[in-house]
C-alpha cells in the first residue's frame, strides 16, 4: 500500500465571528468602552512603584480635549501625526486623540540621548521627512529636548507639542471614519536607514482584535498587564488596543521598571490578579536568572491564565523553565503561550500552548539531517532531534502557506518562506512602492521574511530569511548592519558579514569582516564600539578572516549561513562576549531599593561587609549616598560626597565630609580629596562616581561628562592610586583591561 503523500503547506482559520454590537472602528470602541464598561479602564504604575488611574471615560474625556488642541493647531483628517513621549498615560492619550480626530497616530520610542544622533532619532528624522513633516506629539518632559532637535538637522523648526499642554483646550468633536479608512502608522524596527512605515486601516486592527480575543477567550472580566514599549505594536495593538475593545482592566507598567528588576512584573501580577500578559522571550529568561529568588519569595499568580510569549523566537526550553519556576506560586502549567505575529499582520495571529513538564507537547522535533528535506519527526531526545516551538494554527480570517524560493507552495513538512494573507494584513508601506512590490505576491500574499513549516495546519518557526537579524525582539537587517561595521577605518569595503547565532537562550550576531593592510589593532573593537554606539547592538563576537576564509560567490554574494555554520561548530578562535551588554531597546539600571522591592519578599537586613568608609561623587539631593553606602562599604560607614556646582563655581565644604566643586576645575578635584583625607585620615579605598551633567533642562552633556570624570580619575590616581571606582554612567560604552582610551 503506497502512503498518500503530504498535503499542501496551507493553513486556513476559521470565518470571522464577529460579536453582536461589535465595534467597526477605534474610535467607535472608545466611544462604547467610555459608555458601558463600568469604571473600568487604564492603570499606569510609575518607576516608583505608585499608580494612578485613567478609567475609558476619562481617556474619552481627556482625548477629545487633546483633539480640540490639535485642530486648533491645523490638524485635519487624515494627517499623520508622530507619537514619542515618556509618560504613559501621556502616550495612550494622545494616541487615542488622534484616533478620534481621524489623524494617524505614529509611534516612535524614546531616545536616550537627544543632543546627539544616534538610532532613535535617526529613526524619528526618517520618519518626520517621510511622512512630509507632521506635527510631533509628545509630554512636557521631552518637548524641549525633541524641538532642540531642529538645529541638529538643521531645519528651522519642528513643530512639538505636549499633551498635557493641549488639555486645556476646548473638547473637540469626533471625526466621523469608516472601516476602511486608515487609523495607524507603525514604523519598522529596523535600526538604520529609512524605516518602513506599515499602514493601517481600521478594518484590520478590528478583524486580528476580534480574532484573538475568540481564540484565548478573553472578556471583559480579564485584568491585562502591559510593560513593553508602547511603540511596539504588541504594547499599542496586541494589548491597549484590544482591552479598549474588551473594555476590561489594563495596568501600564514603566519598561525599565521590569529590566531593573524582573521579578516586579510578578509583584505587579500578584498585586493586580493580572489574568494575562506578554514578553519576548528574553524577558522570560531574565525572570529565570532569579531562580533562587523566586525559590525564597512569595507570590500569587493563580489568575494569570495567559502569558503571552512572542516579539521573538519563542525557544520552548526558556518557557517551560519560566513556567515550572513559578508554578509554586500557582502559575497554572498551561499559562505559556507562544504567539506569531508582526507589525505587518496587526501583532499576534497564531496562539499555541505549551506543558512545563512534557517537551513534546507544543514543540515539533525533526531530525536535523531533513531539515533540507521532508522533514522525519522524531522523539524529542533522539541523538539529531531539532526542536521548534509549535505556535499554533492561524486565528479567524487569516490563512498561511509555506513556499519555496519561486513561489510554488510546499507540502507539509518541508522548510520554506512563510506567506501571510487575509483580514488583519496592513494596507500597504506608505510611501513606499519598492517595498510594497517585494512584500506582495502577484496573486496577494504577503512574505514575511519567515521560514518555518507547517504540521497539520499548525506553523513552527524555523528563522528569519538570510537578510534578516532578530535580536531582543528588534530587526535588523543584515545589510545594514554591514554597512555600519565598513564604515569603521580599517574594515576593507564589501568585506563585512553580520551572521545570526544561538549561543544560550536569546538569538545574537556574530560579526565577520576583512581588514584592510593597515588596519588599526583595536579594529575589533572599534567595530563592536560603532554598532553599540550606532544602533544599539552588541555583536556576540567580531571575528576578522581573511579574503580567502570569507566565502562569497563567483558573483560577489556573501555566504552568511555558511559562516553561521562555521562559528556554531567551532571553526574560530574566537570566545562570545558574556553577554552583559543588553542589546535590545532597552538597559539595565540602578534604583533605590525599598523593604517592597525585596527579591524574596523579606524585610531588608543590614548588609555585612566589613565598615570601610565610602567617597560618593553625587549630586545635590541625590539618594545614592545613602541607598547604596550599607551594601558597598558596611552599615555605619563614614560616608564622604563630592558634589557637583556649576562651572566656574567656587570651592565649598559643607563640614568634614561634604564639598561641592567645579567639575571642570582639576585643583578643585584635588582639594577635595585633600579634604576628605585630613577628616578621614585618608581617601576611602570605595569610591562611586555618579554625577549627573546636563547642558540645559533635560539635555545630557557628554563632553562636560567625560571632562569632569577624567579630572576626578586623575586626582584619584594622585592621591589613592588603590582606590576602587565604580561609575555608573548612561550614553557610555563599556572598555576592557588593556583597550585604549582617547579622551579627545
Amino acid at each position: 500500500m503506497t502512503q498518500a503523500p503530504p498535503r499542501p503547506a496551507l493553513a486556513v482559520g476559521p470565518e470571522p465571528v464577529v460579536p453582536a454590537g461589535a465595534a467597526t472602528t477605534l474610535q467607535e470602541a472608545l466611544l462604547l468602552a467610555a459608555e458601558t464598561s463600568g469604571g473600568r479602564g487604564t492603570v499606569y504604575v510609575r518607576a516608583d512603584g505608585t499608580h494612578e488611574r485613567q478609567t475609558y471615560a476619562e481617556l474619552l474625556d481627556e482625548g477629545l480635549r487633546v483633539l480640540g488642541g490639535l485642530r486648533e493647531l491645523g490638524l485635519r483628517p487624515g494627517d499623520s501625526v508622530l507619537l514619542q513621549c515618556h509618560d504613559n498615560r501621556a502616550f495612550v492619550t494622545g494616541f487615542w486623540a488622534c484616533v478620534l480626530g481621524g489623524f494617524l497616530p505614529t509611534p516612535v520610542g524614546e531616545a536616550r540621548d537627544y543632543s546627539r544622533e544616534n538610532a532613535v532619532t535617526r529613526k524619528l528624522r526618517a520618519a518626520w521627512t517621510l511622512l512630509e513633516r507632521p506635527l510631533v506629539l509628545t509630554d512636557r518632559a521631552l518637548r524641549e529636548p525633541v524641538r532642540a532637535l531642529a538645529a541638529q538637522w538643521d531645519e528651522p523648526e519642528i513643530r512639538v507639542h505636549a499633551v498635557e499642554d493641549l488639555l486645556s483646550s476646548a473638547p473637540g468633536r469626533p471625526e466621523p471614519v469608516a472601516p476602511d479608512d486608515d487609523v495607524l502608522n507603525l514604523l519598522t524596527s529596523g535600526s538604520t536607514g529609512v524605516p518602513k512605515c506599515v499602514r493601517h486601516a481600521n478594518r484590520s486592527l478590528v478583524a486580528r482584535t476580534y480574532a484573538a480575543i475568540e481564540a484565548n477567550g478573553f472578556t471583559e472580566h480579564d485584568v491585562s498587564l502591559n510593560w513593553m514599549p508602547l511603540d511596539h505594536v504588541g504594547g499599542i495593538v496586541m494589548f491597549n488596543v484590544r482591552d479598549v475593545f474588551l473594555r476590561c482592566e489594563h495596568v501600564n507598567a514603566r519598561t525599565e521598571s521590569i529590566i531593573g528588576r524582573p521579578l516586579t512584573w510578578l509583584d505587579l501580577a500578584d498585586r493586580w490578579k493580572a489574568t494575562n500578559t506578554w514578553a519576548p522571550n528574553f524577558a522570560f529568561s531574565l525572570v529565570n536568572e532569579h531562580a533562587a529568588a523566586l525559590a525564597r519569595g512569595e507570590w500569587d499568580l493563580s489568575s494569570l491564565r495567559n502569558v503571552c510569549n512572542a516579539g521573538e523566537a519563542v525557544v520552548a526550553r526558556t518557557a517551560r523553565r519560566f513556567v515550572r519556576l513559578l508554578r509554586p506560586h500557582g502559575l497554572p502549567a498551561d499559562a505559556m503561550v507562544p504567539c506569531w505575529g508582526m507589525s505587518e499582520t496587526s501583532s499576534g495571529v497564531t496562539y499555541s500552548r505549551l506543558d512545563p513538564d512534557d517537551p513534546a507537547v507544543g514543540t515539533v522535533s525533526v531530525d536535523s539531517a531533513t531539515l533540507d528535506t521532508q522533514l522525519a519527526v522524531v522523539p524529542h531526545d533522539s541523538e539529531r532531534a531539532v526542536t521548534f516551538t509549535d505556535v499554533g494554527a492561524p486565528v479567524a480570517g487569516v490563512a498561511l502557506r509555506i513556499v519555496d524560493e519561486d513561489g510554488r507552495i510546499l507540502p507539509e513538512g518541508r522548510v520554506g518562506r512563510l506567506h501571510i494573507s487575509g483580514t488583519t494584513l496592513l494596507r500597504e508601506y506608505h510611501g513606499n512602492p519598492a517595498a510594497n512590490a517585494s512584500a506582495f505576491t502577484a496573486d496577494g500574499w504577503f512574505d514575511s521574511g519567515d521560514l518555518g513549516f507547517l504540521l497539520d495546519g499548525r506553523l513552527a518557526l524555523t528563522g528569519r530569511s538570510k537578510d534578516m537579524l532578530v535580536v531582543n525582539g528588534t530587526n535588523y537587517p543584515s545589510h545594514e548592519v554591514e554597512a555600519v561595521v565598513e564604515s569603521v577605518p580599517g574594515v576593507r569595503a564589501t568585506w563585512a558579514a553580520a551572521c545570526p547565532v544561538r549561543d544560550g537562550d536569546t538569538d545574537g550576531v556574530v560579526v565577520f569582516h576583512v581588514p584592510a593592510a593597515h588596519a588599526p589593532d583595536t579594529l575589533e573593537q572599534d567595530i563592536a564600539t560603532t554598532l553599540a554606539r550606532d544602533i544599539g547592538l552588541h555583536p556576540r563576537a567580531v571575528i576578522a578572516l581573511s579574503e580567502d576564509e570569507f566565502p562569497k560567490t563567483a558573483s560577489g554574494k556573501i555566504q552568511r549561513a555558511e559562516l553561521a555554520e562555521a562559528y556554531a561548530q567551532g571553526r574560530y578562535d574566537t570566545a562570545p562576549d558574556d553577554g552583559t551588554g543588553d542589546g535590545w531597546l532597552l538597559e539595565r539600571v540602578w534604583e533605590p531599593a525599598g523593604p517592597e522591592r525585596r527579591e524574596d519578599g523579606t524585610e531588608p537586613v543590614a548588609a555585612r561587609p566589613p565598615a570601610a568608609a565610602l567617597l560618593v561623587y553625587a549630586p545635590e539631593g541625590s539618594a545614592l549616598p545613602v541607598a547604596l553606602a550599607d551594601e558597598t562599604a558596611g552599615p555605619g560607614c563614614p560616608i564622604a560626597v563630592v558634589r557637583p556646582g556649576a562651572p566656574g563655581s567656587p570651592f565649598l565644604t559643607d563640614g568634614a565630609l561634604r564639598v561641592t566643586v567645579d567639575p571642570l576645575d582639576p585643583d578643585h578635584h584635588a582639594r577635595a580629596l585633600d579634604h576628605v583625607a585630613a577628616a578621614l585620615g585618608a581617601v576611602p579605598e570605595h569610591v562611586l562616581h555618579a554625577w549627573e551633567y546636563t547642558a540645559g533642562p533635560g539635555a545630557p552633556d557628554p563632553e562636560r561628562a567625560a571632562t569632569g570624570v577624567l579630572f576626578a580619575l586623575r586626582a584619584l590616581a594622585a592621591a589613592a592610586p588603590d582606590a576602587r571606582v565604580t561609575v555608573l554612567t548612561r550614553h557610555a560604552a563599556a572598555v576592557a583591561d588593556g583597550e585604549t582610551v582617547d579622551p579627545g
